[in-house]
């Protein structure tokens, strides 16, 4: 979400790359909604994160 916001006021910065990566992620996991995937993902329980990505 933050990166979203930065776009849109210009700054940019070191995590674009990681940002991009997410994006794949969630093009694959055929979320429609921008930031349905990372709210779904920051639901998730640290220790269960890395599972439910597997899933």
């Amino acid at each position: 979400m933050a990166q979203e916001i930065s776009e849109k006021e210009g700054i940019y910065s070191q995590y674009d790359e990681l940002v991009n990566t997410l994006r794949e992620i969630n093009a694959k996991a055929r979320h429609n909604k921008k930031f349905s995937f990372a709210k779904e993902l920051f639901l998730q329980d640290l220790p269960e994160r890395r599972a439910w990505l597997g899933n």
